[in-house]
């Protein structure tokens, strides 16, 4: 498979659902961050499971992502992100 980019310079809203340590060893935890993305309907973006999402927010945070559940809806797109950090 080749990674294709399909859509930048997007305007959405990321908003932050939990963190969580989900696998702790002697040397390294695995946190599990879960984010929701809104992006208007409109502007027909395609985001399916698994695929990788990349965001810069407005502090110049840059993420990197995979999408989870996507829900459309009339007016805009829910999409469960997640990330894992290992600490």
């Amino acid at each position: 498979w080749t990674i294709e980019t399909v859509a930048e310079d997007i305007p959405c809203h990321l908003a932050v659902n939990n963190f969580s340590a989900t696998d702790k060893t002697q040397r390294v935890a695995k946190v599990l961050q879960n984010y929701r993305l809104h992006i208007a309907t409109s502007l027909n973006v395609d985001i399916q499971t698994n695929d990788k999402v990349e965001i810069v927010t407005g502090q110049g945070q840059n993420l990197c992502l995979y999408a989870g559940e996507v829900h459309k809806y009339p007016v805009t797109v829910q999409v469960t992100l997640e990330r894992e950090n290992i600490v």
